[in-house]
């Protein structure tokens, strides 16, 4: 046990002395206001929603900072970029969390890498001139995914060398670089041509991913929306359900995603219409004219989750579901128990009239079948 101790010790002073290597050899840092630029950077933290406005107020002396000293970071920021722990200093990292006598907490390097990649955000257009290495650091796993969320971060100049990474032979940098192209500054019409590239990946499994990134581009809509309508009518059915589930989580204008829906529902696929209904019902009331015929000839298909669905998303229509009402009092009337209570509940909410015309009562239950 003592040996083990003094090993570590050893270990972890061997790191120390390492690190400070590091910090005599590395680059002279410029300086502001009397501050170094690593001190600077420390101001630097992905902001959370419980963040403190004295974090904020940080993070945003950091950027003024960063920008008056410009393109003399650039040197440090891409020491940082490339910075990688030892599996020593992993080892050395786990024992200390794990123990209370030592005190000592190591900066890791994705700490580092965070803190350039945010410094460089600062920079924006000035940090052009490190497109080049930045490019070079894609080879490199470890550090490829920091250097794609820099390169969005410099601004317009980059678009030409992160075009080119979306042919990398790398799948996970092709997918940072879409994942990433939706929370950036850039224009819609900039990223456009980058989501039509991505949308005809070779393989299928990389267009549902791309298809499920655009659904989170909810800051370029008018991108994601041609790529989406792209890919539902992709021959692969995994492809067009992604799609419109996509289209459904961008809430966009109704007007666009209901004939989207409408399409989906009658999808021969069982996943495609699952998600066409699921789509619908989160529209409802709106557009009824478009989505509810369709969802009235899925009332006719085997019993099922998406013949579920269709009834509940009718039942989100109300009246102007009415011209469903003879289907769902065939439901009502010949369906499994579980979903002629859906059916009874969802004939109380489109007419409850012909729902007590036809001889139905109220479930009674205290759950809502309709939930």
């Amino acid at each position: 046990m003592n040996f083990n101790r003094r090993t570590l010790g050893c270990a972890a002073a061997a790191v120390l002395i390492g690190a400070l290597l590091f910090v005599w050899l590395r680059p002279r840092e410029p300086e502001y206001q009397g501050r170094r630029l690593s001190e600077w950077l420390k101001g630097f933290s992905y902001l959370q929603p419980n963040d403190t406005e004295d974090t904020e107020a940080r993070a945003t002396e950091a950027a003024v900072a960063v920008r008056a000293m410009g393109t003399n970071c650039l040197s440090t920021l891409m020491a940082m970029l490339q910075a990688k722990d030892s599996s020593l200093k992993r080892h050395v990292t786990r024992w200390l969390d794990k123990q209370s006598v030592i005190r000592f907490h190591f900066s890791n390097a994705a700490d580092l890498r965070n803190q350039a990649e945010l410094a460089v955000g600062a920079l924006g257009p000035l940090a052009k001139p490190a497109i080049p290495r930045l490019v070079t650091l894609l080879k490199d796993d470890e550090l490829a995914g920091s250097a794609v969320f820099t390169l969005t971060k410099i601004g317009p100049d980059a678009l030409p060398a992160l075009a080119a990474a979306l042919t990398n032979d790398s799948r996970n940098v092709r997918r940072w670089v879409v994942g990433a192209l939706g929370h950036t500054k850039f224009s819609s019409q900039e990223i456009l041509p980058l989501v039509r590239q991505a949308c005809v990946f070779p393989d299928s499994e990389e267009r549902s991913y791309v298809a499920r990134a655009l659904g989170d581009y909810h800051q370029h809509r008018d991108a994601a929306l041609p790529g989406l309508l792209q890919l539902v009518e992709d021959e692969e059915p995994s492809v067009r359900a992604s799609a419109v589930q996509g289209v459904a989580r961008l809430r966009g204008p109704a007007a666009e995603s209901a004939p989207v829906f409408a399409r989906a529902i009658r999808d021969a696929d069982h996943r495609v219409a699952r998600a066409g209904v699921a789509g619908a019902r989160q529209l409802a009331p709106a557009q009824a004219d478009v989505l509810v015929p369709p969802l009235i000839v899925k009332l006719n298909e085997p019993d099922g989750a998406p013949l579920r669905l269709a009834v509940l998303a009718l039942a989100r229509f109300g009246d102007k579901a009415k011209p469903a009402v003879p289907a769902l009092v065939r439901l009502a009337s010949n369906a499994s128990l579980p979903l002629r209570e859906t059916a009874v509940a969802a004939l109380y909410a489109v007419d409850p009239q012909a729902a007590a015309a036809a001889g139905f009562k109220p479930t009674g239950q205290s759950a809502n079948p309709l939930e």
